[in-house]
């Protein structure tokens, strides 16, 4: 999230009219190795369709078909702020693409491209990040490859338990106890509320950027600081790092998420960690966490929490802590039928404090002092 707050606010800075600069780095040359002139060419015309849509005719079939139209160059997925087309958004102007190596890897050559950014009339570039997609000859002429599927043959084991296909680095000593409360977890929040149970992949490392690499991103901005539990799900697949076998948060994502098309972010998250924590806490231990932040902070005014990120580093975000709060308590007043009425109220807002205001019967001119005496009160 650091990342894609860092990325918003430079897009909001800079220019943003649709063109393209896609340079190759010194030593990229098809004079020399005349071999990498072909998928260095199919690459660069992909970037240059500017569409998604259109870039779908260089990419394999496989992968369009299991990913979607949308999501199948997972690249996106990294990045993703609120634009729908990845190919469109690099091909602003104020992105500079520079194709740093293309190297044989198998039957497949490996990829490597740099996305910088230029900020107002800075004479230096940004490092967004830089990733790996491979490019491969095949009876259809040459296609495009995510690196997460190569890679993950390469490095990491499988283990299928039920419906969880799990993938994890060799080093790692799996934990079939761990797998089989992940598993028994995703089949009860399934039965509550009616979710068909798919096949899901499951990837998970120790560190964050273990996990990147093998998703073939190998530098992302805004990865810093202390090595934290962190995750995604989405696309029926969980990418974790930090939480082993067993990440129920987003187990939330990838099976109850795809039920309430119209959930607001918070109502989203909050869900989430009501039901499945995050990281390695529960809601109640963030609960706790806020309790005490906020009698040191009696400034802090939760009429208006929906403008609140972060709460100091330690608590979990706002939209996590206060989010999961929310739906515990109508939850608690309403039982399922009241929380899925909820969950689908609405995207916006308004939508989601007009929600909050209907199911628990607060107004929001009300909210901080509600749910400051809730928090004293009940942790």
């Amino acid at each position: 999230m650091k990342q894609l707050l860092i990325l918003a606010i430079f897009i909001a800075s800079s220019h943003f009219a649709f063109g393209q600069n896609i340079v190759l780095n010194v030593g990229v040359d098809t004079t020399l190795f005349q071999d990498i002139k072909e998928p260095l060419d199919h690459w660069i015309s992909f970037l240059k369709t500017g569409d998604d849509d259109a870039g779908i005719a260089y990419w394999n079939p496989e992968e369009v078909e299991k990913y979607g139209k949308k999501y199948y160059c997972l690249a996106e997925t990294e990045l993703y702020f609120g634009m729908d087309n990845y190919l469109q958004l690099l091909s602003s102007p104020t992105f500079k693409l520079t194709i740093m190596s293309v190297r044989q890897f198998n039957e497949y050559y490996k990829i490597q491209t740099l996305v910088s950014m230029q900020v107002n009339d800075s004479l230096s570039d940004n490092v967004m990040y830089l990733f790996h997609v491979y490019a491969k000859e095949t009876d259809s002429g040459w296609q495009l490859f995510n690196a997460l599927p190569i890679n993950t043959k390469l490095r990491f084991n499988n283990t299928t338990v039920g419906i969880i296909k799990y993938h994890y680095p060799k080093h790692h000593q799996f934990n079939p106890l761990l797998a089989q409360k992940q598993l028994a977890f995703i089949d009860s929040i399934c039965k509550v509320f009616d979710a068909p149970m798919d096949t899901m992949d499951y990837y998970f490392t120790e560190t964050q950027e273990e996990l990147l690499k093998v998703k073939g991103m190998d530098y992302v901005m805004g990865v810093n600081g202390i090595e934290k539990p962190s995750g995604r799900g989405g696309l029926n697949m969980i990418m974790g790092s930090g939480c082993g076998e067993y990440y129920p948060h987003e187990s939330v994502h990838v099976f109850i998420q795809p039920l309430f098309p119209n959930m607001h972010l918070w109502a989203n998250e909050g869900l989430a960690t009501f039901l499945g924590g995050t990281g390695h806490n529960t809601l109640d231990d963030e609960v706790k966490k806020l309790k005490v932040y906020l009698n040191e902070h009696p400034e802090v005014d939760l009429d208006s929490m929906l403008t609140f990120i972060n709460v100091d580093g330690i608590v979990a975000d706002y939209r996590y802590v206060m989010g999961g709060l929310i739906v515990k308590e109508v939850y608690n007043k309403g039982g399922i039928k009241l929380l899925k009425k909820f969950l689908n109220a609405g995207k916006s807002n308004e939508d989601y404090l007009r929600a909050i205001q209907e199911c628990l019967g607060v107004k929001q001119k009300n909210f901080n002092k509600h749910f400051r005496s809730l928090i004293n009160k009940h942790y």
